[in-house]
């Protein structure tokens, strides 16, 4: 080896032992302490808890979505000062190494006080400035994104005094009562496109467990929201434009963090402002601006309490996107009074791509869709998925609650539920429908039936059905049945036959909108039908996405149940027969479903929902004894204004072109009846039943539901909606209508209303209320009536809230 080979070799050598030497001596002045922080009573951990190193402000860390901190720097730690928003500042010595414990106690006086803020609030301009670039750092704001998720859920019971009852310790044996994962695959396309595809699922106590999707949309994603839903009630953000005038802010503490700046900012609702609220703390990063931890919770209490946490990371050095998305339900009063049933969720994000390159066409109509290998994974799968191993808690659990699955079946009790979702009872190869059981109305009084209709078991597109059921009012006994056959599931494409001799209400025929008040309260006061025996053959399937379509014909012979007949030049009509092509039609762009318990749910769109059912009377066809051509149309929406509320609409007309019996007009929407005062949707509150009779009509029907955002008190919380529906129609030849009393709605008909709900609120079952309430319309304008008595509707409403 020559002298500068060796050189070189010795020159490297000794800058290698100098990097050992600097990097021992750098470890070996290396300060490291970990921990945890905890709530002193429950045990749980606190998320982003502020630790500061020797009370300097500068020298700090925050505690991760699972209470966790781990700081390392050069200087001698003697003491950490541990804080969060409601508890007792600590102050802890450190004497040792080993992972620190910390408890904290809650403040007497924590956030539920209100905020005195004197001069100038610092919190404001870091608020501001997080409102500012909300738009930058909304990760929805994105073109484009994919991830996969890691999902945690336990069911448990914790005891307020920490010692297990007997149910925890002798049947559950200290395990949880209830525990599910899933592995997910999510993607998305701006502005809305999403898919979320459940690739894992495993449940305790189930083998096949058919709604883990269920769990996976239970918090925003993205808290830059303008309204954070929750159980169906929309809070107003306090990082959204017009928060600052309705929230207080307090900055808690400044710490630097790396490069870092974070402010820690507390806020919670102004005593004086009227408005769903939350309470909690944001960690501000003063890169961006933007949000890198958050809490919130209803600043109200509910039935049901419910807190989420949100961790987020900066990607690539420029997008602030979830890492960590968490909640947690109490339920205190559900078990007995020393016991609090919790649910916690956790799902942890990780795989995370920005600006993938994805078509509208690869986006299916679900928006979460299981595999159908979801829940038959191996334990060397879930290993690769799970975050970290399951702690001794979760494997006892598994083992527990899978033995008392085993035991008592569980996965029957889920088919029941599954059967319960869709309103069926599930038996081998038949299914019972729960609406043929059981039906009231003033006609038939008390109706009493039984069906059946295959299900899977049997085969998986061939469906057979039939029913029976016996008014006891008219005393006639109703049958039907039917048959279809499921082509393709990519398009609902299905054909069926069937054959019913049942009521159908009249004026119904062809409706646009038949199912609009199957559960309205107008359902049990209907008295004039026709029996009818119907033979219909049709085809239903799904186009462009959002569009279904249903063509059918059918053959009807109708005998009116009521006193009426019709004049038909010189013959006088009483039963007659009736053939008829018909198209109805349904168009919700961006619906979007949610797949489940082997079935597709719809969960809305924000857009209108436009309806169109068109009837063409084919006279000399089958029998058939009019020719006629009846369409009608309808528009239905709903939307959510910030602060103001929710605002829903349906307009609706029709329109005959030749005239009918009375049976296939239109009877008029309304639904007033001295016996039954309840309110129902989209129906003319002070109009009796059948009241009009009209070959042409429009109807519009508008409400505005404040919530509790006008009126709130200690001891009254009412929803306020107020109501307007308007109406118009004409009639050709009604003296063809004979011996049934009618008038022709040629004039519009107008009322208004005020409805309160939750005027009184009932515990049920301790997790929500149900909530009694009042409304009262006002008939006014061409058909008012001269006294008041006789324009004016006092009507009841039910309902039920978590708050």
């Amino acid at each position: 080896m020559s002298k500068r080979d060796y050189s070189i070799s010795k020159n490297t050598l000794w800058i290698h032992i100098f990097l050992c030497c600097f990097c021992f001596i750098n470890l070996y002045g290396q300060q490291q302490i970990h921990g945890k922080i905890v709530d002193a009573t429950s045990g749980q951990p606190l998320p982003f808890a502020t630790v500061i190193i020797n009370t300097e402000k500068q020298l700090g860390v925050v505690t991760n979505i699972d209470g966790f901190f781990t700081y390392s720097g050069t200087e001698v730690i003697t003491q950490i000062r541990c804080s969060y928003v409601g508890y007792k500042t600590k102050i802890v010595q450190v004497n040792k190494k080993d992972e620190l414990i910390i408890s904290l106690e809650t403040e007497e006086n924590s956030l539920e006080e209100v905020f005195l803020i004197s001069g100038v609030n610092p919190a404001l301009a870091i608020v501001e400035k997080v409102i500012e670039n909300r738009a930058i750092n909304n990760p929805e704001n994105l073109q484009s994104f994919n991830y996969t998720s890691y999902n945690k859920t336990v069911f448990d019971i914790r005891a307020k005094d920490k010692e297990l009852d007997t149910l925890k310790s002798d049947i559950l044996k200290g395990a949880s009562l209830f525990m599910m994962e899933s592995a997910t695959e999510r993607k998305f396309l701006y502005p809305d496109l999403s898919h979320e595809h459940v690739i894992a699922t495993k449940v305790s106590g189930f083998k096949n467990p058919l709604f883990a999707s269920l769990a996976t949309n239970t918090q925003p994603f993205s808290f830059y929201k303008d309204e954070i839903t929750l159980f169906d009630i929309n809070y107003l953000s306090p990082i959204t434009s017009g928060s600052l005038k309705k929230y207080n802010y307090t900055l808690e503490e400044t710490i630097v963090k790396d490069q870092d700046t974070i402010h820690i900012v507390s806020y919670q609702p102004k005593p004086s402002k009227n408005f769903e609220g939350l309470k909690g703390i944001i960690h501000v990063n003063t890169k961006g601006y933007a949000v890198q931890h958050v809490t919130a919770a209803p600043y109200e209490n509910s039935k049901i309490e419910i807190v989420i946490e949100q961790k987020y990371n900066l990607i690539n050095d420029t997008y602030w996107f979830p890492e960590e998305l968490n909640y947690k339900l109490r339920m205190p009063e559900v078990l007995q009074e020393n016991n609090i049933l919790v649910m916690e969720g956790r799902s942890y994000i990780k795989d995370i791509t920005i600006g993938s390159l994805y078509t509208k066409k690869e986006f299916p109509l679900e928006v979460v869709t299981i595999d159908k290998d979801a829940g038959t994974r191996d334990l060397a799968f879930w290993e690769t998925k799970r975050i970290r191993p399951l702690n001794e808690n979760e494997q006892r659990t598994y083992r527990v609650i899978d033995s008392i699955g085993e035991k008592y079946k569980f996965d029957k009790i889920s088919k029941i539920s599954e059967g319960l979702v869709t309103n069926k009872i599930p038996f081998n190869y038949f299914d019972l429908p729960l609406d043929k059981l059981i039906d009231f109305n003033k006609f038939e009084e008390a109706r009493v039936g039984f069906g059946l209709e295959s299900n899977d078991s049997l085969h998986d597109k061939l469906r057979l059905g039939g029913f029976v059921g016996y008014g006891s009012g008219d005393e006639i006994v109703k049958y039907g049945g039917h048959i279809s056959y499921a082509f393709a599931d990519h398009n609902d494409f299905k054909i069926k036959y069937s054959y019913e001799n049942d009521l159908i209400e009249a004026g119904s025929y062809g409706s646009v909108s038949k199912n609009d008040n199957e559960f309205e309260a107008r359902r049990f006061l209907r008295f004039n039908f026709d029996l009818v025996k119907t033979h219909q053959l049709g085809v239903i399937f799904r186009s462009l996405d959002y569009l279904t379509t249903e063509i059918a014909l059918s053959q009807q012979e109708i005998a009116p149940q009521y006193t009426s007949q019709f004049i038909n030049g010189e013959v006088v009509v009483n039963d007659y027969k009736q053939s008829t092509m018909s198209v109805k039609m349904r168009y919700a762009f961006k619906e979007q479903f949610v797949k489940s318990f082997n079935n597709r749910f719809s969960v809305a769109t924000p857009y209108p929902v436009l309806q169109l059912a068109y009837t063409r009377g084919i006279q000399g066809f089958l029998g058939g004894d009019f020719g006629y051509n009846k369409i009608q149309v309808a528009i239905n929406h709903s939307f959510y204004t910030k602060n103001l509320g929710k605002t829903t609409y349906k307009i609706e007309g029709g329109y005959i072109d030749t005239t009918l019996p009375y049976g296939l007009l239109f009877t008029g929407q309304g639904s007033f009846d001295e016996e039954i005062s309840v309110i129902s949707k989209n129906t003319f509150q002070t109009m009796p039943l059948y009241t009009f009779l009209s070959d042409r009509y429009v109807r519009i029907f508008t409400s505005h539901d404040f919530g509790r955002l006008l009126f709130k008190s200690t001891w009254l919380e009412p929803n306020i909606i107020i109501h307007h529906n308007m109406g118009i129609g004409d009639l050709e030849n009604p003296e063809q209508q004979e011996r049934i009393s009618f008038q022709a709605m040629d004039r519009w008909y107008i009322e208004s209303g005020l409805e309160l709900r939750n005027i009184i609120k009932l515990n049920f079952l301790d997790i929500g209320y149900l909530g009694f309430g009042v409304g009262g319309f006002y008939n006014y304008g061409f058909y008012e009536e001269n006294q008041f008595k006789d324009n004016f509707a006092f009507k009841f409403n039910l309902s039920f809230s978590f708050n």
